[in-house]
């Protein structure tokens, strides 16, 4: 018996398995699957901060067509693609997308995937379990540009 799994699941499960990828050299924006990632978005260049790539690089492998999200390469532009579409909800599940406001300007700084909503607290706080790409693996790096 076949059991179908949404682009979601997939996507996620895409996600995970690339767990530990780092950039070569580190700091770089780069190597050899970073650049893939990244040849996987409309931005035409290599060496770029790369959360978005690896989101669009799971989602593709998943069967999602991310040819018709323009300047996917973009946080800002993939949350304005999905606000577009009414994909925008304020209480995530298992395989949604999360963005990430790090700084004082509207522009959204990090995209990653969701794995598990451990907690809904009241007032819209919430913890989540999510993999992501270009993150630092402690607080010594960035978040929202790894290294």
């Amino acid at each position: 018996m076949t059991t179908l799994l949404s682009f979601r699941e997939l996507a996620l499960r895409s996600a995970r398995s690339q767990l530990g990828v780092t950039e070569s050299p580190p700091n770089s924006n780069r190597g050899k699957e970073v650049d893939e990632y990244q040849r996987t978005t409309d931005a035409g260049v290599l060496g770029f901060p790369w959360c978005a790539a690896f989101v669009c690089w799971n989602l593709k492998r998943s069967g999602y067509a991310v040819e018709q999200i323009q300047h996917r390469a973009s946080v800002g532009y993939f949350l304005s693609w999905a606000r577009d579409k009414g994909y925008v909800v304020t209480r995530p599940y298992r395989g949604d997308l999360v963005t990430y406001l790090f700084d004082q300007d509207s522009w959204p700084d990090h995209i990653g995937h969701v794995e598990r909503v451990l907690s809904l607290r009241p007032f819209g706080w919430l913890l989540l379990q999510t993999i992501e790409g270009n993150t630092a693996l402690d607080s010594r790096g960035s978040q929202s540009n790894g290294g």
